[in-house]
């Protein structure tokens, strides 16, 4: 079929806290699941895939990285209830069901999975590309209120996703 194929391409980045000890400030991280704050509070340790074209796929994960210079840690993420509302009992929690960083948009984003692999003609689907630079290590007392932030590497991160957007 030689029509145009219509798609959503959402590339995403900011901050993220960590939880992984072999993680420190300034890390590029890319989540592969999710893990949700409020079910992991409530018992429930189950993920769920995120649909990350960086994780999923071998190919632009390798891109990604050559684009950066730099291998990203891949993991799963935490969908956090709220940065205020964070305490350390619960980040150990989320940290002992598996989780590595914490962010409080990706799971929502990802949710639409149903028409990340859309069987409409000519609608090519949504493909998100999430990416997370380490702000903080909230467990090992690094807040995000008091911790230098590598700005640049952001920059590195927004350089690689224009490229990859450039190349649509």
């Amino acid at each position: 079929d030689s029509r145009i194929k219509v798609g959503l391409y959402v590339f995403h980045y900011g901050k993220v806290g960590l939880l992984a000890e072999q993680t420190n400030v300034g890390d590029i991280i890319v989540p592969s699941a999710s893990l949700d704050e409020q079910r992991i509070l409530r018992g429930d340790i189950t993920d769920s895939s995120l649909m990350n074209r960086l994780t999923t796929f071998p190919e632009v994960y390798g891109h990604f990285a050559d684009l950066i210079g730099v291998r990203p840690y891949s993991g799963k993420t935490v969908n956090s209830i709220s940065v205020l509302q964070q305490s350390r009992s619960n980040l150990q929690r989320a940290k002992d069901a598996g989780g590595d960083f914490l962010d409080m948009e990706w799971e929502a984003m990802a949710s639409v999975k149903v028409a990340s692999a859309s069987k409409f003609p000519n609608l090519g689907g949504i493909h998100h590309y999430f990416v997370g630079v380490g702000s903080d290590k909230p467990l090992d007392g690094s807040t995000l209120g008091g911790t230098e932030y590598p700005r640049d590497i952001e920059k590195k991160v927004a350089a690689a996703f224009v490229n990859m957007i450039m190349e649509l």
